[in-house]
C-alpha cells in the first residue's frame, strides 16, 4: 500500500510501512492547509506518525494511550494560527495536547491530569474519552466526537486561541467550552462546520436506536441548536479487528458530512448527496459518485465512523 500526496510545487510517495505503521487496520489520513505536514494515523488503533513533506522524514510519533482505543477514532487535526501549522493531538485517551509538527514541541505544557486508585484526582481530571477533532475554518475553534461511560456520546467544542494563549486547561473545563448534544451509545458520527461558529452534525434524536436521518446545526459559542431538518441517511458496515489481542468483528455507522457553499452527504457504495440547508432539499443524488477532492472545510480523507452498541471490560 502506497500513501501519494501532491502539490504543484512538491510531491512524495512514501509506503505505509516506511512510516512504521501497518495495513491490518483502518487508516485515517490528515494533511495540514498549507499540504507541508501529513499525519497518519491507525484509526482505532494506538499509535499515528506526523510526516513532513519538505524534510521528507517523520517528524511526530502520536501515541493515545491503552485505555479502549479501539472504540473511536484517533484524535487528530492539524489549526494553523498566525501563519504556523500546529498539531491538536490525543497524548492519552482523556486528554489532547498542541505541538509543533515540524519538531514535536509541546504548546500546551501543563500538568498530568491521570491518576491511580487510591490517589488524590486531580483539579483538572476530564472524564471524556476524546475522538474525532475537526477545527473551524478560521482555526478558532475545535469540535470533539467523544464520549463518556454509560456510554453517552457527546459532541463538545471549545475556543483554541483561549486554549493556546489565555488557559492552558481550555480544554478539560474551560469558560468557551460547551457540550452541543448528547446521544446514548453513539459517537464520532458524521459532522462538519458549516461556517467558522456553526458545525453540522448527523442525526435526530438522543438514543442510537432511535435516531432519525437529519442534520442538527449548532452554534459553537453559545452551545445553542441553530437548525435542524431530515435528510441525508448514513450506512452501515462491519471489519474485523484486533482488540487486545483478539479477532473481533466491528460494527460501524459510516458516512461524510463536508460543505463547500452546499452541504454535501455521501457514504461508502451509496447515494451522495448535494444539500440545500435553509431546509432539506436535495440537489443531486448520484449513486456511486465519490468526490475526488473534499471541499475546503473537510481536511481528512474519509475513513468508517466507528460506532459499537456494547462496551466490554
Amino acid at each position: 500500500m502506497k500513501f501519494h500526496a501532491s502539490e504543484p510545487s512538491l510531491s512524495i510517495v512514501a509506503t505505509i510501512s516506511e512510516l512504521g505503521l501497518t495495513t491490518d487496520q483502518p487508516l485515517s489520513v490528515q494533511v495540514s492547509r498549507d499540504g507541508r505536514f501529513v499525519a497518519v494515523t491507525h484509526t482505532f488503533g494506538r499509535n499515528g506518525v506526523v510526516f513532513d513533506r519538505i524534510k521528507r522524514q517523520v517528524t511526530m510519533q502520536l501515541l493515545r494511550g491503552e485505555y479502549y482505543p479501539e472504540h473511536c477514532k484517533f484524535p487528530v487535526a492539524f489549526l494553523e494560527q498566525n501563519s504556523r501549522q500546529l498539531l491538536i493531538h490525543s497524548t492519552d485517551w482523556n486528554r489532547v495536547d498542541v505541538s509543533d509538527p515540524e519538531n514535536g514541541a509541546l504548546f500546551s505544557q501543563r500538568n498530568p491530569t491521570s491518576f491511580r486508585r487510591g490517589e488524590t484526582q486531580p483539579e483538572h481530571y476530564l472524564d471524556y474519552f476524546h475522538c474525532g477533532l475537526a477545527v473551524s475554518p478560521d482555526g478558532e475553534w475545535v469540535t470533539d466526537n467523544g464520549w463518556v461511560w454509560h456510554p453517552v456520546g457527546i459532541v463538545t467544542t471549545w475556543s483554541l486561541r483561549r486554549w493556546l494563549e489565555r488557559n492552558v486547561w481550555e480544554s478539560e473545563d474551560g469558560e468557551s467550552k460547551k457540550s452541543l448534544c448528547r446521544r446514548d451509545y453513539y459517537w464520532d458520527g458524521p459532522l462538519c462546520w458549516i461556517d467558522n461558529r456553526t458545525v453540522a452534525v448527523w442525526g435526530l434524536g438522543d438514543d442510537d436506536l432511535l435516531l432519525i436521518p437529519g442534520v442538527r446545526l449548532f452554534d459553537v459559542e453559545s452551545g445553542a441548536e441553530k437548525l435542524s431538518f431530515a435528510g441525508p441517511v448514513a450506512g452501515s458496515t462491519t471489519f474485523s479487528t484486533q482488540v487486545r489481542g483478539k479477532e473481533q468483528t466491528v460494527s460501524q455507522r459510516v458516512g461524510v458530512l463536508a460543505f463547500d457553499r452546499w452541504l454535501f452527504s455521501w457514504i461508502p457504495q451509496g447515494p451522495f448527496f448535494c444539500l440545500g440547508y435553509q431546509r432539506w432539499r436535495a440537489r443531486a443524488d448520484r449513486p456511486g459518485f465519490r468526490p475526488v477532492k473534499l471541499p475546503p472545510h473537510t481536511q481528512e480523507i474519509p475513513q468508517p465512523i466507528t460506532r459499537r452498541r456494547y462496551l466490554h471490560d
